[in-house]
């Protein structure tokens, strides 16, 4: 953030990725103290003119939230649920609505998407490049489009509410005290 955010506030572009505010978020998330995470939020937006950053969970270069938060639903849900209400400009990695995993080396974060159960997860009737993840039989756009309670559709359903609420798209953040995690 501090090597970042004045490039920002000088005009010189207009909008830079927030890596320390996703290690927070995931952090937070892992940890489950949202409060203490509040705090550190609150003090990294302030550092950007209002909303002009980039929030996102993992990019290319960086395990998935599904292989940082393991097999956790709530996990995956609340994180989304974060950067979806969060000022800013979000950013998805694909993927990551669906629950894919990924880690290291980067050509095993960017495998090809995993679109439905069939041959080559529905990416391609050619070879891809990687071969898909294990599991994608089940793990898919296609499975997870037909059920309410998929991480799909919890993204879907955060995209539409901030969409619909404008204190969504350009509000503050104010964090609220608590004395409960």
């Amino acid at each position: 953030t501090a090597a970042v955010a004045p490039y920002v506030d000088n005009s010189e572009v207009d909008l830079a990725f927030e890596f320390d505010l996703a290690t927070i978020i995931l952090t937070s998330v892992q940890r489950g103290k949202p409060v203490v995470a509040a705090e550190q939020v609150a003090a990294k937006l302030a550092a950007y003119p209002p909303g002009q950053f980039a929030a996102f969970l993992t990019n290319h270069d960086q395990p998935r939230v599904a292989t940082i938060l393991g097999k956790d639903p709530a996990g995956h849900k609340l994180a989304a649920a974060v950067l979806l209400t969060l000022p800013g400009v979000p950013f998805i990695y694909y993927g990551e609505e669906i629950g894919m995993t990924g880690n290291k080396p980067d050509e095993l974060i960017r495998t090809p998407m995993q679109w439905s159960g069939e041959a080559n997860a529905g990416f391609t009737n050619g070879r891809p490049w990687q071969p898909v993840n294990r599991g994608f039989e089940q793990l898919n756009v296609a499975a997870q489009d037909a059920d309410p309670t998929s991480l799909l559709n919890h993204y879907r359903r955060l995209i539409h509410l901030r969409n619909d609420h404008p204190a969504l798209l350009r509000g503050a953040f104010i964090p609220v005290d608590s004395s409960c995690d």
